[in-house]
């Protein structure tokens, strides 16, 4: 059908040209200039919606028609679709060169062969191809959430927040570093991004400090985590990030009004077709003195709880 409507369209140009040639001496269109700069192609498997997008010469005038074939690996779906330059369905401006077109296609879990083709008026065709791969997809799911102090001397360790706290020093500042363990199964390709929020509503500080917590879950730019490595099955990203230039979170000692209690962290994970994944995590923020230190991880920081130190 594609072939007969071409055939149709172009059947009264070529009688022109014919008819012209006999009375004057023309210059035919040079159509090697012609290209495709750019072919987008982005499926919304939630909405069932495709967006094509093919970007030829700007403004120019020797293009008849513009369209995208799409194929299936098993070759049993094929389907054609005509873009426009006519700032419509999905197109936002008319005739710059730029013909797009938002369709609602349903497509299965395969790869798909997409070949983009420009006509102009001698009928020369000018193809770019792509190829797009539909998986199912899955939520990602934070597996572990792994926390460290770290001493100014560059010493660590690893503590579980669900038993332990996380120990003020009483003039030095500690740093807290945080690690998400995440399973992806679409790949880290599809994990937009790693976020965390602090709500301090529980924070106390020294009376002479005059601290009010405030109140609801914090949120702000910089507070994002890092890809840093993956593991077998699982991505590890971390909190130290462009601007995080610290080991971790700094953390005041008590003499600066470094503040104790618990702190709710929430973090988000956001992949390219899920809902964002969210999980809480309380940490005791505990002192020298209330009882909890690491005698064995820290020893000399707290001789009123752990005594001499070997």
């Amino acid at each position: 059908m594609l072939k007969r409507y071409i055939k149709h369209k172009l059947a009264p140009l070529y009688f022109c040209l014919i008819i012209t040639s006999c009375v004057q001496e023309i210059q035919k269109p040079d159509n090697t200039d012609i290209k495709i700069i750019d072919f987008i192609v982005d499926y919304d498997q939630t909405n069932n919606e495709i967006f094509l997008q093919v970007n030829t010469e700007l403004e120019n005038q020797e293009i008849t028609m513009v369209f995208v074939e799409i194929f299936s690996e098993d070759n049993l779906f094929d389907t054609l679709f005509v873009l426009n330059d006519s700032a419509d369905n999905g197109d936002l401006i008319s005739s710059n060169g730029t013909y797009s077109g938002l369709f609602y296609l349903m497509l299965s879990f395969q790869s798909y062969q997409l070949n983009s083709k420009v006509i102009t008026e001698t009928g020369v065709e000018i193809i770019k191809s792509k190829t797009l791969h539909v998986e199912e997809q899955f939520a990602p799911e934070i597996n572990k959430i792994i926390f460290y102090k770290k001493n100014i001397d560059n010493t660590y360790y690893e503590f579980n927040p669900d038993n332990e706290p996380f120990l003020i020093d009483d003039s030095n500042y500690v740093f807290l570093d945080i690690q998400l363990e995440i399973m992806d199964k679409n790949g880290l390709e599809d994990i937009d991004f790693v976020r965390y929020q602090i709500n301090v509503e529980n924070m106390v500080a020294e009376d002479s400090c005059d601290y009010i917590p405030v109140s609801g879950y914090q949120s702000f730019p910089q507070w994002y985590l890092d890809f840093q490595n993956s593991t077998d099955s699982t991505f590890i990203f971390d909190i130290n990030n462009d601007y995080l230039e610290e080991p971790g979170i700094p953390v005041k000692p008590i003499s600066l009004c470094g503040r104790t209690g618990i702190t709710l962290f929430k973090f988000i994970v956001s992949d390219q077709n899920s809902n964002p994944v969210a999980i809480e995590q309380p940490l005791l923020f505990a002192k020298c003195g209330d009882g909890f230190w690491n005698c064995d991880e820290d020893c000399e920081s707290c001789l009123i709880e752990c005594g001499e130190c070997e």
